[in-house]
């Protein structure tokens, strides 16, 4: 069976369990909202083994029973159990992660992507700290600045410096022109704001799958297309694959900006990946699924 794992039904993760669905796969996606509100587990720990047991509705399940996982979701919240109190809440959030981290690292299977020290989907760092790590392993990146108030960011904004403004004491990101994954998740303090540079230039995004890379880029007229991976820097590819290492990421999409001088400034990381699908629709549903079952790197 293959296990897909999403804080809701997303177009990504549907679309995926429709390829696995063509091919034969038994496959069960479940939801945070399914796992916190119908799904019994149970966890074995012995001297040799992990195993556990998933019951939702007709599925009944071992870990044995599962040929390859993919996991969308980075961490579980108090959002998650709104019928809760609020220390309810936040204590039920932080055990079920800590079961389903437990869970997920006794698996033996290919693991899209596997958990890490406290996330279930690979490491997952804020903006900020994503970059300084992308710059300690050689990548130019761009300026990034946290402000303490909105008053200050302002002050930026209406000198025109090009970057993304994020207020980061909401629930839901307030940005200018971008939308930013799981802003709830992220343990930034509640008043400060976020103010990244955006460098001028070719907008590149390229997709890790395994150890396999493809590229695409927005063009002068404004059309995503694909991009041979040849023409990316040998050092750029070596520095991604290291990154992607790091991170404990199986898959993922590296944002950059191709400057005219030819430098390449990495700006992100998502996951799953979003604008490569644009440029190559279903093939990056199927890698993904290869790389799943085993059949790729």
């Amino acid at each position: 069976m293959i296990l897909i794992l999403d804080h809701t039904e997303t177009e990504f993760s549907k679309n995926l369990r429709s390829v696995f669905d063509r091919r034969g796969e038994k496959t069960l996606l479940l939801t945070c909202e399914d796992i916190v509100r119908d799904t019994s587990t149970a966890f074995y720990l012995g001297a040799q083994k992990a195993d556990f047991r998933v019951q939702y509705k007709d599925h009944d399940f071992h870990a044995s029973d599962i040929k390859g996982i993919y996991c969308g979701i980075n961490a579980f919240t108090p959002y998650h159990f709104p019928h809760f109190s609020a220390e309810d809440a936040s204590f039920a959030a932080m055990e079920t992660q800590a079961f389903w981290l437990a869970l997920l690292a006794s698996l033996t299977c290919r693991d899209v992507n596997p958990p890490a020290l406290d996330a279930l989907a690979g490491t997952y760092l804020s903006p900020a700290e994503f970059l300084f790590l992308a710059h300690s392993i050689g990548f130019h990146i761009p300026m990034v600045a946290y402000l303490e108030s909105g008053a200050s960011a302002a002050e930026v904004y209406k000198a025109g410096v090009p970057a993304r403004y994020s207020d980061l004491g909401k629930p839901w990101v307030e940005e200018i022109n971008h939308d930013q994954v799981n802003i709830r998740l992220m343990s930034e303090n509640g008043d400060h704001f976020m103010v990244q540079e955006n460098p001028a230039g070719t907008s590149v995004w390229v997709t890790i799958i395994g150890k396999q890379l493809v590229a695409c880029e927005l063009n002068a007229s404004g059309t995503i297309i694909e991009t041979l991976k040849e023409q990316l820097p040998k050092l750029i590819r070596s520095r991604i694959l290291k990154l992607n290492n790091i991170l404990n990421l199986h898959v993922a999409e590296y944002i950059f900006k191709l400057r005219q001088d030819g430098q390449w400034y990495l700006c992100g990381v998502t996951r799953p990946p979003q604008i490569s699908i644009i440029a190559y629709g279903e093939r990056i549903y199927h890698e993904i699924a290869d790389y799943i079952l085993g059949l790729g790197e």
